[in-house]
């Protein structure tokens, strides 16, 4: 009698489904999902292979190729123990494809719907199996950002991860700061989330901007933000950390940290709420949880994670006690101090030699030192302890607002989003002074600098009360009126609800030209090509003020960020180039040392024009709560600001932090009083360490000269801490 063949893996093929791809005969299908189908198919001698075969649309994103080639060539690099190997792959042809060993085995979530969950030890054994999984992964310089249980195959001999690649082919470099190889999709051969999807067989119920790539169930806070407000947002491994908790509480409980539910609502918990972590081992919990920490520099490495799991003596925060374990992992760490000054961190005569944070720029972390000897490791591990908790204190001692001890959460914000305009810009540098200033205050609460499109983008993304509690953002206070009013860029869709909690500096505008150019004035730009700036952005604001309400000469808009300007300027492709932001911009100052010669074009004689401008179309609409004051004032850009450039005098437009009037009151009251006491911290992220004497005006100029925080009331916690100081803003100027 003949025995029959086993069965097939996975479900039969579909009629449209194709018999062979590339030399691989297609026998089943094993999954589908977001990215791509997965086949399971044999070789010419009959070995079983997993193919992967991306969808068509992903496919015409230009540039998508040559990621995906990249990304394999990572995969690549990544130990086969803990994973699917790369065999073969094709990324030239009509529909790219990837070939990698077959892994007899379901996934996670597959065991736990249809079987049951994992037992306490098997749980313990699973959550070391990932955890070295991952450090393979991140040693190969590879960030996963879809760990799941559809992503985690049960195999034989141990876990293997899958499906690490394709999202980051898909996005390229955006909203990331790691480079290549972060995303997932490179192997995957589960049918559950297929290639990077959601958790229930890529039939997405999100909203239509939820990217693909992303599962909200196990997303780390960071990932939230960047899905929600599309700007750059680092990634680091510390998403893998995060979802590797998620991946060892649902293996454990059958159920995620925050529940289920769509997109918005797991924003908020994975935001601001605590995780439930009830059902897990008692020998997890402690580590689970600390890798569910809001703040990613705050959760372990995969590293760390190892040797808690297999308590091979290093210090972790389960020997440190829970006190100790609120304030990371990163204690044992000690970060070598940075050669030029570190933005945010008070003058080095307020502070003692030492140690400094240096994460305004986190490529300049050190990795984490491997394990010293072990008749050493106690005595190391202390002493850095030490240093990093005695670092904690002088930053707690100078940046703490009075003498008194205080939670370590900013009020109800365990994670707070500043947001702020094209990264590099100096309203970005701002808003890593005011991260580095909150999380050394507030160990507990984690900020996120959001790189926006720039102020009418900052100020939409804060129309929503209920997700606001926790956003400030950095914007120009002229076009913040226009939001609060509904006019211009913001027409018939007022954001009354915005609040102002301070001043910043100026925005300068620089109307920039080729040197060679014989443009002199900005009447001569009138029907001209003009880079202006994003879309919602403060710069195209002041481009039409300028020319389409005061010279009344329109010209053709370019709407593009300012490299991309910068370029067009350099080739000729655009006449003039108006950006409106601090001087000295980074990106300016990068394009004339790379060659790019400009004139900048004087306009301090357009501040009477522009403020009559103003006056005229705000009065009648505002009627008796008009208020007249400065608005727009004249700067001057100097050889200070860029070299080889004339000092010219410009227009300056204030600029400052915005709120939702339904922004917590303890970050209103904390950032107030954050942007009096230590100004010269914001004065040095624009002008470094050597600001040649210039200086911001004072909180007390810039609210009582200006009607700007008349037409855009202060915050009620701010304004009660301004009184004290005997400043409120004039508001009796009609």
């Amino acid at each position: 009698m003949t025995t029959p063949p086993p069965p097939l893996p996975g479900q039969p093929t579909r009629p449209y489904d194709p018999q062979w791809i590339g030399g691989y005969e297609v026998r089943s299908l094993l999954g589908e999902g977001g990215m791509g189908t997965v086949y399971y198919a044999v070789t010419d001698r009959g070995d079983p292979v997993a193919v992967k075969v991306i969808r068509a649309e992903y496919v015409q994103i230009p540039g998508f190729r040559d990621r995906f080639l990249r990304e394999i060539e990572n995969a690549q690099r990544v130990q086969p123990f803990c994973t699917a190997a790369v065999l073969a792959f094709d990324t030239t042809s009509r529909t790219p494809y990837l070939v990698t060993e077959y892994v007899d085995g379901p996934d996670l979530r597959r065991q736990v719907t249809e079987g049951d969950t994992l037992s306490g030890i098997d749980t313990k054994r699973f959550a070391i199996g990932i955890a070295t999984a991952l450090r393979a992964i991140h040693s190969a310089g590879i960030v996963h950002r879809d760990l799941k249980p559809g992503n985690v195959l049960l195999a034989r001999h141990g876990a293997r991860v899958i499906d690490f690649g394709v999202a980051s082919a898909l996005v390229g470099n955006r909203g990331t700061g790691t480079g290549g190889g972060s995303g997932p999709g490179a192997g995957g051969q589960s049918g559950g989330g297929g290639a990077g999807g959601r958790e229930d067989g890529g039939q997405s119920t999100e909203p239509d901007d939820v990217p693909q790539w992303l599962t909200p169930a196990y997303m780390a806070p960071e990932q939230a933000h960047l899905a929600r407000y599309r700007g750059q947002v680092e990634i680091t491994p510390a998403v893998d950390i995060f979802a590797w908790a998620g991946v060892v509480l649902y293996a454990a409980t059958g159920r995620t940290p925050f529940g289920d539910g769509d997109f918005a609502e797991l924003f908020d918990r994975v935001s601001y709420e605590q995780p439930n972590l009830d059902g897990l081992p008692d020998d997890l919990r402690l580590i689970v949880a600390s890798a569910l920490h809001k703040n990613p520099r705050q959760r372990p490495t995969a590293r760390q994670l190892l040797a808690a799991l297999v308590d091979d003596g290093e210090t972790d925060p389960v020997q440190a006690g829970h006190a100790e374990a609120r304030r990371g992992w990163d204690t044992t760490v000690v970060v070598r101090p940075r050669a030029e000054a570190t933005v945010g961190v008070p003058p080095p005569d307020s502070v003692p030699a030492g140690p400094t944070d240096s994460r305004d720029d986190r490529s300049t972390y050190q990795p984490v030192p491997l394990p010293e000897p072990r008749r050493r490791r106690a005595a190391v591990a202390v002493a850095a302890g030490v240093v990093a908790v005695l670092l904690a204190a002088v930053l707690w001692f100078v940046l703490r607002p009075d003498g008194k001890d205080t939670p370590a959460q900013l009020g109800a914000c365990p994670t707070v989003a500043v947001q702020t305009g094209q990264r590099n810009t100096p309203y970005y540098r701002y808003g890593v002074a005011l991260q580095q200033h909150i999380e050394a205050r507030y160990p507990g609460t984690s900020v996120n600098v959001v790189a926006t499109n720039g102020t009418a983008d900052n100020l939409n993304r804060l129309q929503d009360a209920a997700s606001s509690t926790c956003v400030m953002s950095i914007s120009q206070l002229n076009t913040t009126v226009d939001a609060r009013i509904g006019v211009n860029q913001f027409l018939n869709s007022p954001l009354g609800g915005l609040r102002s909690v301070g001043p910043l500096w100026l925005d300068l505008v620089h109307l920039m030209v080729r040197e060679d150019s014989s443009v002199t004035s900005p009447a001569q730009l009138c029907g001209r090509t003009v880079s202006s700036g994003l879309l919602n952005s403060g710069s195209l604001q002041i481009s039409q003020v300028l020319f389409d309400n005061v010279l009344r000469c329109p010209t053709t808009p370019r709407p593009e960020n300012l490299d991309a300007g910068l370029a067009d300027l350099k080739a000729g492709r655009v006449d003039a180039l108006l950006w409106a932001g601090g001087a000295p911009t980074p990106q300016i100052t990068q394009a004339i040392g790379a060659g790019v010669r400009v004139r900048m074009l004087p306009l301090a004689d357009y501040v009477g024009p522009m403020t009559r401008n103003w006056d005229d179309y705000y009065r009648p609409r505002l009627g008796t709560q008009f208020v007249a004051g400065r608005v727009y004032e004249t700067a001057t850009i100097s050889p200070q600001d860029y070299a080889g450039v004339g000092e010219v005098a410009t227009v300056g437009t204030p600029n400052g932090l915005v709120v939702n009037q339904s922004a917590d009151p303890a970050l209103i009251a904390f950032t107030a009083r954050d942007l009096v006491e230590h100004r010269t911290d914001y004065e040095t992220a624009l002008w470094g360490a050597g600001s040649g004497g210039r200086h911001f005006e004072s909180p007390r100029q810039a609210i009582t000269n200006s009607s700007l925080y008349c037409l855009i009331p202060l915050a009620a916690d701010a304004a009660r801490y301004y009184a004290t100081l005997g400043i409120q803003p004039d508001c009796g100027r009609g």
